[in-house]
């Protein structure tokens, strides 16, 4: 079972960075859907973004995403301690919720 990190800051780390089914973006895990405080877990697409020259850093992290075996709907993950369900929504900028199991 995979173990998920919530994306609490504006600023994204690579490493939290995560694959969905059926979405072209990498995925950040975020907290509160609707509303700031309402609880829910959601899956947010980035953008692509090009770059003039790409770090180490940046060449491990496509790396890694280009093998990653994207989420998928009905999965069961870890985030905080907690299993939570996959529900994928789409190829939207809120590509994904986690429900609680």
């Amino acid at each position: 079972m995979r173990t998920l990190v919530v994306s609490e800051t504006s600023f994204i780390k690579n490493e939290n960075k995560f694959k969905v089914e059926g979405v072209t973006s990498d995925v950040s895990l975020r907290r509160g859907y609707k509303t700031e405080d309402d609880g829910v877990l959601w899956g947010m697409q980035h953008a692509t973004v090009m770059k003039a020259n790409y770090s180490e850093d940046d060449k491990l992290h496509s790396k890694r995403m280009r093998e990653y075996a994207p989420i998928k709907n009905g999965e069961t993950v870890v985030i905080e301690g907690s299993e939570y369900v996959a529900r994928l929504l789409g190829n939207y900028s809120s590509c994904v919720i986690f429900d609680p199991k």
